[in-house]
């Protein structure tokens, strides 16, 4: 894989990371929807272009699905209180005010931290991809 789109990876990912961030700062039932069918898409998206997509973006779409989709699925395996792996001082760190607001908070942290996970997961086996294609 190239540095160039080695790049693109972590600048996508960092641009997700910021976007979700500010989100998580201001949060409304809108953001909510719109980060929920975000995962939905991604999630559902992933699967068949393992398969069907390009050589050279496989590794990622692997990553991404492995990752993200044990993520969701550890969800369901869990008190439903708080999402998997995100503990309560984090939430306080973002945003102070999370205990008050209504559920779909919890929601939007939930499918944030799903996309989150596979980005996650996507660039790490590039670069174990990357790592192995080297002589």
């Amino acid at each position: 894989m190239k540095n160039r789109d080695r790049m693109a990876a972590l600048s996508g990912a960092v641009v997700f990371a910021a976007l979700a961030f500010l989100a998580l700062r201001h949060p409304s039932r809108m953001l909510a929807t719109a980060s929920s069918i975000t995962m939905w898409i991604c999630l559902l998206a992933s699967f068949p272009n393992i398969f069907l997509g390009a050589d050279r973006r496989r590794p990622f779409l692997f990553g991404f699905a492995l990752f993200a989709w044990s993520y969701h699925s550890l969800g369901f395996t869990l008190p439903h209180e708080l999402p998997p792996l995100i503990r309560r001082g984090l939430l306080d760190r973002l945003n102070t005010g999370w205990r008050d607001y209504p559920p779909y908070f919890l929601v939007m942290v939930r499918s944030l931290a799903t996309v989150m996970f596979g980005l996650i997961g996507g660039i790490a086996a590039v670069f174990v991809v990357d790592r192995k294609d080297r002589p």
